[in-house]
């Protein structure tokens, strides 16, 4: 096999893709990374953009959900086609490098290339051809450790329990979450020439604030809202244990179907046994906390000092929400919320 120099490669793609690299579209075009992570309304948001209509290009996603996993996934992992970059040939294939419309690519999946250095190189060969902006969902890690680890079992994996009991320690493993990890925001905002870099603060309370946020950043409106029952999707402990042992029964049975199932088998036990039915989620152990809420303020420092130095721009709501959450992770949020 005769391999390619990165110079011949780059006169491959001159030619390839000459209205990419032209100047119409450097000066035209925009595009916008949602990067995530997880548990932080990105399901809303996705909804809300694959909803939008012609106001912005987002491509339509292939599989798995409203978001654009599968082209994460084929960025990360090198399998895509032609020119070895998937989001450039997207951008082209649809003629939108000479657009005036946003083009926005949203997916918790992407937070993972800052830790592939291929998949990093063509986030960032892109960034330096076309105007490109980064954006952050927000919210304290010890937010969303129960819904992270109920994630990864609607996923399949079932890491979150140690026989029949919900253990937290897999979140220590920073390698299966990186967006757990204290460099991630570090990495995000490292990975490609962004013309500007926002973190949004996804509040609870607010949930709706997310899409203003969005309408604001993309200069255009995005209908409906991003609604609390997603940002604060964790289904009831008793039913997640009952969705475990279906699995663990039948690790190929399809996840939809156990979802179901577990949830009859929730209704039932809420029936007969309210008190057992309303079994709440075991605290989070010292050993787990005390290293989520170090990463936790050095993310709130870090976030704090980037913004003042002009390197992001923080979209909070207004002074006047009120904050929820118990006062140690609490904390956190609410010095980004209201500096």
């Amino acid at each position: 096999m005769r391999l390619i120099s990165s110079d011949q490669k780059a006169l491959f793609w001159k030619w390839r893709f000459p209205l990419f690299f032209g100047k119409r579209a450097r000066k035209t075009a925009r595009v916008f990374f949602h990067v995530g992570p997880h548990k932080t309304g990105t399901t809303s948001i996705q909804h809300a953009l694959l909803n939008a209509g012609d106001v912005i290009h987002y491509p339509f996603p292939i599989k798995r959900g409203p978001g654009h996993s599968d082209l994460a996934f084929k960025l990360i992992t090198g399998c895509d086609r032609g020119s070895g970059n998937i989001l450039i040939e997207t951008i082209v294939e649809h003629g939108w490098d000479r657009s005036d419309k946003p083009i926005v690519f949203s997916s918790e999946d992407f937070t993972r290339a800052s830790y592939r250095p291929h998949a990093a190189g063509r986030i960032s060969r892109l960034a330096d051809y076309i105007h490109t902006e980064l954006i952050v969902t927000h919210r304290p890690l010890l937010d969303r450790v129960q819904s992270r680890l109920q994630e990864r079992l609607k996923h399949g994996i079932l890491d979150g329990f140690e026989g029949s009991t919900f253990s937290y320690e897999p979140l220590l493993n920073k390698s299966m979450f990186p967006d757990f990890k204290e460099d991630y925001l570090d990495r995000m905002l490292a990975l490609g020439s962004w013309r500007r870099c926002h973190i949004v603060m996804a509040d609870p309370v607010r949930p709706v604030f997310l899409n203003e946020a969005f309408s604001n950043i993309l200069a255009v409106p995005i209908p409906g809202h991003a609604g609390n029952e997603r940002m604060n999707a964790r289904i009831p402990y008793m039913q997640l244990k009952f969705l475990y042992e279906l699995h663990r029964d039948d690790p190929r049975g399809n996840m939809h179907v156990l979802l179901e199932r577990s949830r009859l088998l929730y209704e039932r036990l809420r029936q007969e046994d309210p008190g057992k039915a309303e079994t709440p989620y075991p605290p989070v152990p010292e050993a787990v906390r005390k290293p989520l809420e170090a990463v936790d303020t050095a993310l709130t420092r870090r976030i704090l000092e980037w913004e003042r130095r002009g390197l992001v721009t923080v979209h909070r709501p207004l002074p006047s929400s009120p904050l929820s959450g118990s006062p140690s992770p609490g904390r956190a949020n609410a010095v980004l919320l209201h500096p």
